[in-house]
């Protein structure tokens, strides 16, 4: 880890505002991100990303060094849409139900295009939690195994599973699509 990130998460421990407001701007397009790509289209989650930088605000004492700052922030990110998740799933939301698009709104390519990654979203959100956030971290977010396995807390051998196991279960969902031409 580098100095200038323990510097930075150091004074936000202390209250510093200035140091949390670099710490957002650095990270918070790639926390939406991440957020955006767990959850498909969800009304919340803007107000899931304010919560992250919350944790960040309210735990960052807690940070020991171990890792990348980057690695313990997606970490948070990681548990925290897995947590709306279950959540979601106890009261039955749906966070795919805003993802389809409109085909009278949109061009025939347009069209094209967002039903496609409507179901490549709908099949992400198919895998176990775990599995979709491997996925997620691996292929979109290019952290490598390692990383991985830090932010699930988890061996290298169980991140060589998930991966596997996931891109399997896209491939079996995917498969009647792809041999329809649909994808």
């Amino acid at each position: 880890m580098n100095t200038r990130d323990y510097d930075l998460i150091q004074s936000i421990a202390q209250g510093d505002e200035d140091a949390f407001n670099e710490l957002v701007s650095r990270y918070k397009d790639k926390v939406f991100s991440i957020i955006y790509r767990y959850l498909g289209c969800c009304p919340d989650a803007e107000d899931l990303a304010q919560e992250v930088f919350i944790k960040i605000w309210r735990h960052a004492g807690g940070f020991k060094g171990k890792s990348a700052l980057s690695t313990w922030v997606y970490k948070i990110v990681a548990n925290h849409c897995l947590n709306y998740r279950m959540k979601a799933k106890r009261h039955r939301l749906s966070p795919l139900d805003e993802g389809i698009p409109d085909h009278k709104e949109c061009h025939e390519e347009e069209y094209i295009r967002k039903k496609t990654a409507g179901i490549l979203l709908e099949a992400l959100n198919s895998l176990p939690p775990r599995q979709r956030v491997a996925i997620i971290l691996s292929r979109f977010d290019d952290c490598s195994y390692k990383e991985i396995s830090e932010i699930l807390d988890v061996s290298l051998a169980t991140v060589e599973s998930l991966l596997f196991r996931a891109r399997e279960n896209l491939r079996k969902k995917l498969a009647p699509m792809r041999n329809k031409g649909e994808i």
